[in-house]
């Protein structure tokens, strides 16, 4: 978002950056994960004594509930990651599952994080691994922070100490070394990055921060709304809105952007997507909020998603009052409760604002699983693998054969049991020993047809040439009588 900065307001945005620096740093000390090395032995043995820190960027896709294992790449004379990459190449060599999953190692400095990151991305690399500049500074410190450029980075950035990856630069120029002797055994350094959450409970919690009647918002609710309810109480649901302060907006855009209940001005973004005003959103939010507090002790919130499912329609209308009211109807929600709910939009909107304050909310819409912003991918089935990821004992409505009508695992539609492949297997093999007797029986009938005829034809020729010896003049009479002898003892 653009941001408008007044003279006399810049000391106070200065400090404003300050704060919420500080609280982005204490969310990503929660970042999930452990760095493993793989290989070479030596690696392994020196970090087993202990752990590879690292920071985690607040851009780019994380694939929580996911390992990463890949072969750890560095290359000298490109080793900033300031620009495109002209002489470096990936290959599978060393890597140590069937998933190509380079990890590319660059240095800090020079230019932005998202700008090595994009470059690493556009070389093909799976993870970007930058090493810090700064001896001695735990890399747990660092704020990786986008400057603006990294919307359309997909994959995760993680930030090491100095001195971890000169260990790790060292090894991998003995290993490229060693590598190119003739009858070398080849060593690689690889490792496998673990995304699992390290704050697994139990219950988890899941915030979803958006602006009323924007479509991207609209479309992840409903896209996740089967999801969300397969988990029942295990997952505690909050819906937020993103607010704005007034200081973003002139004095024209105030009007149409802000809303004034008694004290304080709150305000909200034209939702271009739907063509609303913050206005607008801002008496959406407030209604979306009057829902959910109102029913939210029903099925974990369930006639909230009920109310935006059934008002994602209303977008092509803009939200219309009549398409509302239906929506509601359709719900089954009370409008009476709702109107006097809205009527306390000062205590709705207030807890918001608080809230977003030094949240580290940054996109909209945004997921929050335990107090944590999620920077994954926002598809649900993502979404899902994530939730999935923070319990301690998974629930079985995380696994694929789990059936929501019975709340248990079963077996799925379709599928063949364990005992109905037994008795296919036994009618198999019964069938297959049916079908080689009738087939010797049949071999062997042919076989005595096929002698019958052949010794049918030897007969037919020694009687020709018996008989006709026996024309011959000085033929000897009783050679008929030792044809007859020779084959008295065939039978057909």
């Amino acid at each position: 978002y653009q941001r408008r900065v007044h003279g006399d307001n810049q000391e106070e945005d200065n400090m404003r950056s300050s704060m919420l620096m500080v609280v982005l740093i204490v969310l990503l000390s929660l970042v999930c994960g452990d760095i493993k090395v793989y290989s070479p032995q030596g690696l392994v043995d020196s970090f087993e004594r202990r752990k590879i820190r690292f920071s985690l960027a607040t851009f780019g896709k994380v694939p929580y509930g996911t390992q990463i294992a890949g072969r750890v790449f560095y290359f000298p004379g490109e080793n900033s990651g300031c620009s495109r990459f002209r002489r470096a190449t990936l290959d599978a060599e060393g890597d140590p599952d069937q998933d190509f999953s380079p990890i590319v190692m660059v240095d800090r400095g020079n230019c932005s994080f998202s700008r090595k990151s994009s470059n690493v991305q556009d070389l093909g690399g799976s993870v970007s691994l930058i090493v810090d500049s700064t001896a001695g500074r735990n890399p747990e410190d660092v704020n990786m922070i986008d400057d603006g450029s990294g919307v359309n980075i997909a994959i995760p950035t993680l930030m090491i100490s100095k001195e971890d990856g000169a260990e790790i630069k060292r090894e991998i120029q003995r290993t490229e070394a060693n590598n190119a002797l003739p009858g070398a055994r080849p060593e690689y350094v690889v490792f496998i990055i673990d995304f699992e959450n390290n704050l697994n409970e139990d219950t988890v919690m899941l915030d979803l921060w958006y602006t009323s009647g924007e479509v991207r918002a609209l479309d992840l609710i409903q896209s996740i709304k089967p999801y969300m309810k397969r988990f029942g109480n295990r997952l505690i649901f909050t819906p937020h809105v993103i607010l704005r302060p007034p200081k973003r907006f002139t004095q024209n855009e105030i009007s149409k952007n802000c809303f004034k209940p008694r004290d304080v001005t709150y305000c909200s973004e034209t939702v271009l997507s739907t063509n609303i005003t913050g206005s607008k959103s801002l008496e959406l939010s407030i209604t979306e909020l009057c829902i959910f507090d109102i029913y939210k002790v029903i099925n974990n919130g369930e006639k909230w998603w009920d109310y935006m499912t059934a008002s994602y329609s209303c977008k092509n209308q803009r939200f219309d009052v009549s398409c509302i009211s239906n929506a509601m109807a359709s719900a089954g929600i009370d409008r009476d409760k709702i109107g006097s709910c809205t009527l306390r939009a000062e205590d709705i909107l207030s807890p918001e604002l608080s809230r977003i304050q030094g949240s580290g909310i940054a996109f909209n819409p945004s997921i929050v699983v335990n107090n944590r912003v999620y920077r994954g991918d926002l598809h649900p089935n993502a979404v899902f693998k994530s939730i999935c990821s923070n319990f301690n004992n998974t629930p079985d409505a995380c696994f694929a054969d789990y059936d929501p009508t019975t709340d248990q695992r079963t077996e799925k539609k379709g599928s063949i049991s364990m005992t109905t492949i037994m008795w296919i297997c036994i009618a198999v093999v019964i069938i297959n020993i049916v079908l080689i007797y009738f087939y010797r029986r049949h071999a062997q009938r042919e076989i005595k047809e096929e002698m019958a005829l052949q010794i049918g034809s030897m007969m037919s020729q020694y009687r020709a040439i018996t008989e006709t010896k026996e024309r011959a003049p000085g033929s000897n009479p009783q050679s008929k009588i030792k044809f007859h002898q020779h084959f008295r003892h065939f039978t057909f």
